[in-house]
């Protein structure tokens, strides 16, 4: 297994215990608040990590500014990186495919509690 396929995996890990934290521990909203903080920070920095690890297994040079743009808004650094890695036909492809992954991500946290109900 290659580390953009790992790195992939640890965002529906990630995704998976906020759900898990979300769904089974009664948070008061300050916590919840310090607990989406810290997921929006790791979550950025795993794209930012596969921008990185997805140029050395495939050979390819990074953009300027593609890896840092990931950090601060992870869907428009990925479209910048796309879009300049593997030009206009492949990049549409790419990102359409970012985007199912980002949904199935998203959907994530939910899988918990479908599988243990909401009490």
């Amino acid at each position: 297994m290659n580390a953009p396929v790992k790195i992939v995996i640890a965002l529906v890990s990630l995704n998976m215990l906020l759900g898990v934290f979300t769904g089974i521990i009664d948070l008061n909203p300050y916590a919840a608040a310090f607990l989406g903080a810290g997921y929006f920070l790791a979550y950025n920095l795993l794209v930012y990590e596969w921008c990185g690890a997805n140029s050395n297994s495939k050979g390819l040079p990074i953009p300027f500014g593609a890896k840092t743009l990931t950090v601060v808004f992870a869907p428009l650094g990925l479209a910048y990186y796309f879009f300049r890695v593997y030009g206009f036909l492949r990049a549409i492809g790419a990102y359409l495919l970012s985007v199912v992954v980002i949904v199935v991500v998203a959907i994530a946290p939910s899988v918990p509690l479908l599988i243990w109900g909401n009490t």
